[in-house]
């Protein structure tokens, strides 16, 4: 019996269990990176990948919740343009968008004229997030998103809270959510990080993006002594070739 073509159709853990098993140990992958990337977040990471297989091509572009979304974001772009080059499409674009709880109806209104800007370049976009507690900081994002026309997605690492506790909590956007983990505070690993993220963002500024979060000279003298950026980025690189394993 074939399997109907659903790309939302529901992964179950023995199939996420299978695919897993295609990375070896991922304590050894861990024990290969630094930090944030520890076992708990690469399998979270995985498991994303795991359930996005199908859409993965479909995806021109990443939105990425800045700043602590960013590592996440950069991951997942890559395994998105390794699956579009398979596909023979064009690789996927990524904007870094300042989301979060606050309430400046500046930054909102400009949020929501940068996407509207963007909409005629996406078809389909992921939006990524490291964490989720309370819902209404990325509900302000996927808001803004919604009113600008974009048609996206949303992968989360974890979240504290129960997919359907969002749903219930703030209605059906929230079904555009797929979770790493529910119930965890995997996700944590990537906040409040600016030596890895290397941007930082401010509820006061109006600007949609995030802002450098050290001046260059900063950056060379810290790298100096203390390289996690660089380690970060490598992180990701190293993670993205295992990753391609995950992917029929």
């Amino acid at each position: 019996m074939e399997l109907p073509n659903d790309k939302n159709r529901e992964i179950s853990e023995e199939e996420i269990g299978r695919k897993l098993a295609r990375l070896g140990d991922i304590g050894e992958l861990a024990d290969k990176t630094d930090y944030p990337f520890d076992r708990e977040s690469i399998e979270a990471l995985a498991r994303l990948v795991i359930k996005l297989e199908d859409k993965l091509p479909d995806y021109d572009a990443v939105l990425s919740d800045e700043a602590s979304g960013r590592l996440p974001s950069l991951f997942l772009r890559k395994i998105i343009n390794h699956a579009r080059e398979k596909a023979g499409l064009d690789p996927a674009r990524i904007y870094f968008l300042a989301g979060g709880r606050h309430h400046n109806r500046a930054k909102n209104e400009a949020m929501k004229n940068f996407l509207a800007g963007k909409k005629g370049g996406i078809e389909k976009a992921l939006m990524v997030t490291e964490f989720i507690r309370f819902g209404d900081g990325i509900m302000g994002l996927m808001e803004s998103a919604s009113e600008a026309g974009i048609d996206f997605d949303l992968a989360v690492v974890s979240s504290e809270e129960s997919s359907g506790e969002y749903v219930r909590r703030f209605g059906k956007i929230f079904k555009k959510a797929v979770y790493g983990r529910e119930s965890s505070a995997v996700g944590l690993a990537f906040y409040g990080q600016p030596f890895v993220n290397g941007v930082v963002k401010d509820g006061e500024n109006p600007s949609p993006h995030p802002e450098a979060a050290f001046s260059p000279s900063q950056y060379e003298k810290l790298n100096r002594s203390e390289p996690k950026l660089k380690q970060a980025r490598e992180g990701i690189d190293f993670l993205a070739e295992e990753f391609y394993k995950l992917l029929d």
